[in-house]
């Protein structure tokens, strides 16, 4: 991958500026899905998320962003409340990977 022509060796670099490739195609059948009933915005799946596919607005959980997902399942193993499984990829979900409960 070659830096964008606005990015030149030794430059500051900001999230914005790196492209964000498609990494969906990496998850085998499975993608996080979260229990909005059960989160308590401890934001543990954000921290140790290795790429970015968890949103947060305001200081709050506002979802999965799923191109960034490559279905590690991180997330899941952080969750102190168990508000975030793994579901298959054809499950519907929500704009921001709700599944049951309402949202807040």
């Amino acid at each position: 991958m070659s830096f964008p022509e606005t990015i030149r060796p030794g430059a500051l670099i900001r999230p914005d500026d790196q492209p964000n490739p498609d990494m969906s195609g990496w998850r085998v059948d499975r993608k996080p899905a979260v229990q909005r009933s059960l989160c308590v915005d401890c934001l543990l799946c954000w921290a140790f998320c290795p790429d970015a596919a968890v949103v947060v607005q305001s200081g709050h959980f506002a979802g999965f962003h799923y191109p960034a997902c490559k279905g590690c399942e991180i997330c899941v193993a952080t969750c102190p409340t168990h508000a975030i499984s793994m579901v298959p990829e054809a499950t519907p979900v929500g704009p921001q990977g709700e599944m049951g409960g309402e949202r807040r």
